[in-house]
């Protein structure tokens, strides 16, 4: 796994589980503040690192295989969620009302798991760090 790929997972668990690390660190709001603003660009890099690590999945066997297959379920959850206004800039407004509607409820379903999978991609990140 590369450094990046571990770097995007621990900035994007920072931004979409920013409300449960406020509520236990309430000194961490002013340095999650500052990231906050570019949660959007965080997610979408994050869908598009998630893509790319699951072309790239025969490289990596073991544990190591299990983590990114985490990483990937996580990533694509987070950054779905927190990169969505730029997904519907770029791809959605593309698309016909039928799959408009569809990607939406999508979008609508994976909200709930934001946090979780925000916990998730941190914690694979920064395990993936020391593998």
């Amino acid at each position: 796994m590369s450094i990046v790929f571990c770097l995007v997972g621990i900035l994007l668990g920072v931004v979409a589980a920013s409300s449960y690390i406020i509520s236990k660190f309430p000194n961490a709001e002013e340095h999650i503040s500052k990231l906050k603003k570019y949660e959007g660009y965080i997610g979408a890099i994050a869908v598009l690192f998630a893509i790319f690590q699951l072309f790239s999945l025969g490289r990596v066997h073991g544990i190591e295989f299990i983590l990114a297959i985490v990483a990937i379920v996580a990533f694509l959850v987070a950054g779905t969620v927190l990169g969505w206004p730029i997904i519907q800039e770029l791809v959605v407004t593309e698309l016909e009302e039928k799959n408009r509607k569809k990607a939406d409820e999508l979008y609508n379903r994976l909200i709930p798991y934001k946090i979780l999978a925000g916990l998730v991609s941190l914690g694979v990140g920064v395990m993936l760090l020391f593998i």
